[in-house]
């Protein structure tokens, strides 16, 4: 173990094995085609569609966070940012 960072080597075209990191790849893709599909947009933005695609995922909320948002509530208004709560609004 190096600067807390542990090697781990899996054998060599087996995705059974990281399954999480799959998992996620799978997902970013399916909604970066949904995008592109859905707004139909050439296929030359498809970076672009990638990089929008994993925004949306990263601002979603999550069970993780018990359905909340990363930006939700009172951990932003104690880190200082200036928020508004009004979710009624479109």
């Amino acid at each position: 173990m190096e600067n807390g960072i542990v090697h781990q080597s899996t054998c060599v075209n087996s995705p059974q094995q990281n399954g999480i990191a799959e998992r996620k790849n799978r997902h970013l893709l399916e909604v970066a085609r949904a995008l592109l599909f859905s707004t139909k947009v050439p296929k030359y933005l498809w970076g672009e569609a990638v990089l929008t695609a994993a925004h949306l995922i990263n601002h979603m909320p999550s069970r993780v966070l018990n359905l909340k948002g990363p930006f939700d509530g009172q951990d932003m208004i104690e880190a200082g940012y200036d928020i508004k709560l009004d979710r009624d609004r479109i």
